[in-house]
């Protein structure tokens, strides 16, 4: 199964079914975007997106969505889970996500106001995709990465720095309603570039290897954090200015 829907005709099917999306959702990024594109557009554009909707076959003569596209509107409002892998380069920039559909999971890459649906995909897939496109954050890009459920949201931003592999990560318990932070520049090694894989795919919690254990105890531990956040705030600013620039030009 693979399909594309623009943002409008999301929003629209959304309004349709008469949902609204949760905390989980990836509409919580889709949204405001969608509201931007609607503020440059004529006033009567619903009206011809119920028109688009009907002619593509994607509701009926009642403006009812279909089955099959109801229940994906259903998932992508609100899902149990979801898994945002959005990724930095000087090429462009990607952002993906993955949510529970029908026993198995779906791919959904959104770009220039579309969302491209692919599946069913198994949640390794998904693993599989964030250590790819972590090999290539720690080339020349950024990569962040958000898991979301129900009990507690997970975010990773992990980048290429001089004095190491720079990592950021957080966790917000959304039930005790406190978050904790997580800052460490990791040696740069393929087995520290699998650690970091593992905690960003949820194999692990947010934690050190031996190795790296033994090198924040050192003095000079929290001088290079601190460059290490710098940079990384750097390399972040420096990714997104490339990207709207090449989106501009």
């Amino acid at each position: 199964m693979k399909f594309t829907l623009n943002y409008l005709m999301i929003k629209r099917l959304g309004e349709l079914i008469g949902l609204e999306f949760n905390d989980i959702s990836p509409m919580n990024e889709i949204a405001p975007d969608t509201e931007e594109l609607i503020n440059g557009l004529p006033a009567d554009i619903l009206s011809e997106i119920d028109e688009i909707l009907k002619t593509q076959g994607i509701t009926d003569g009642e403006l009812k969505p279909k089955k099959p596209i109801s229940a994906f509107i259903k998932a992508l409002f609100a899902p149990e889970r979801c898994l945002r892998a959005e990724l930095k380069e000087e090429s462009g920039s990607s952002d993906v996500y993955f949510i529970p559909f029908d026993g198995a999971w779906l791919m959904m890459n959104a770009k220039h106001g579309e969302l491209t649906a692919a599946g069913p995909v198994s949640y390794e897939i998904a693993k599989r995709y964030i250590k790819a496109a972590l090999s290539s954050s720690l080339e020349s890009g950024v990569l962040s990465v958000q898991y979301r459920d129900e009990k507690c949201k997970r975010s990773v931003t992990v980048t290429n720095a001089e004095e190491g592999y720079a990592f950021f990560g957080s966790m917000f318990d959304k039930v005790k309603k406190n978050e904790r932070v997580y800052i460490h520049s990791f040696a740069k090694t393929e087995e520290n570039k699998k650690h970091i894989a593992k905690m960003l795919t949820g194999e692990i919690g947010f934690e050190l290897p031996e190795n790296e254990k033994e090198q924040q105890e050192k003095p000079s531990a929290k001088r290079v954090v601190r460059g290490i956040c710098i940079a990384l705030l750097v390399n972040i600013c420096a990714a997104v200015i490339v990207a709207v620039l090449k989106a501009v030009l």
